[in-house]
């Protein structure tokens, strides 16, 4: 007898990693447009390998895009780094990020069911199940600038 679901066991397996489709990203870029003037600062706050945020900064003029990221995978953290401006290796639950920061967020998180011994958990605000992506809307929410855009990927 199975322990889990087969979906649910390769969503532990990949600690809720399911990388931004193609027709989504490319769908979401025709949306986008560059700023006016001035740089823009873009924040993935679970970035997986980079890939979906280094072509939001190309298609928003790379050279006045600072790509920022939070990837808590190792692997695909360094990933990331060879894409993106500034990487930082770890949970995003875990860090500090000055509010109000990003002209852009783009969040693809992880879903499922928020255990107790996650570190998200203790900032869960809301009622209902407690969801991973909840908590890292509830999370990056802050990050953005008013005005700014958040573009959420949600699966079908």
């Amino acid at each position: 007898m199975a322990l889990m679901f087969s979906r649910l066991a390769r969503n532990f397996a990949r600690n809720g990693y399911y990388p931004t489709d193609e027709l989504t990203l490319e769908r979401t870029l025709q949306a986008l447009l560059p700023a006016s003037s001035g740089r823009m600062r873009i924040l993935d706050p679970c970035s997986g390998e980079g890939v979906a945020l280094a072509e939001v900064a190309h298609r928003l003029e790379r050279n006045r895009t600072e790509a920022y990221a939070v990837e808590y995978d190792r692997e695909r953290a360094d990933h990331s780094k060879t894409l993106l401006d500034r990487v930082l290796q770890g949970d995003l639950m875990d860090t500090m990020i000055s509010r109000q920061s990003f002209g852009l967020l783009w969040l693809n998180p992880p879903y499922g069911d928020l255990v107790a011994d996650h570190s998200g958990a203790s900032q869960y605000q809301g009622s209902g199940r407690r969801r991973l992506e909840k908590a890292f809307y509830q999370r990056s929410l802050p990050l953005l600038q008013y005005g700014g855009v958040m573009v959420f990927i949600v699966p079908h």
